[in-house]
């Protein structure tokens, strides 16, 4: 085990060697961490780039400076068939529940909810960041600001697959980071 001081509270942050990834939630352009130990830290996005066909968001911890390369994005999936206890399950007679059953489990796996498609952002992090990798979520309620970020994320992500221009993309994303 080894320490990490972070200068703008001055206490210990402490980093295990074996640990591979944390998690986050995003708010805005913030990112709050908690680690095992249940230390919080606020990893602040301030820039993006492109750099070798990849997106880099860099941030910071306190007064250091940390650069993420966005390696993976991650729908959120809901079961299209809720259970038939649920208050919101849809009745329907027997006939209509028969002609229904291949069309269930056809789209059984196919079903997402509304969303950006990238509502989970994997990050392989610069040296010296307490993981090698950080998987962020993004906060859905009251954070306009991070849905647009994430929005942006995810606009590049796509431009990037499609191999086409994400420049204008990272300007506007480049642009809600100052806010």
């Amino acid at each position: 085990m080894m320490f990490v001081f972070s200068v703008s509270v001055m206490t210990p942050i402490f980093v295990d060697a074996q640990q591979r990834s944390i998690g986050g939630v995003m708010r805005g352009r913030e990112i709050e961490i908690i680690q095992r130990r249940g230390v919080k830290l606020k990893y602040v996005l301030r820039e993006a780039r492109l750099r070798n066909g990849k997106l880099e968001l860099t941030g910071h911890i306190g007064s250091r400076s940390f650069t993420g390369a966005v390696v993976g994005t991650t729908a959120r999936a809901t079961n299209p068939i809720p259970r038939a206890t649920d208050a919101s399950a849809p009745r329907r007679s027997a006939a209509q529940q028969n002609a229904e059953r291949n069309e269930q489990t056809q789209s059984l796996y196919a079903s997402t909810e509304a969303g950006s498609g990238c509502e989970l952002v994997y990050l392989k992090m610069s040296p010296g960041f307490p993981a090698a990798q950080l998987g962020v979520v993004l906060a859905h309620q009251d954070n306009p600001l991070g849905e647009r970020i994430n929005q942006e994320i995810c606009r590049i992500r796509r431009a990037l697959d499609a191999r086409s221009d994400a420049g204008p993309a990272v300007e506007a994303l480049n642009q809600l980071l100052k806010q």
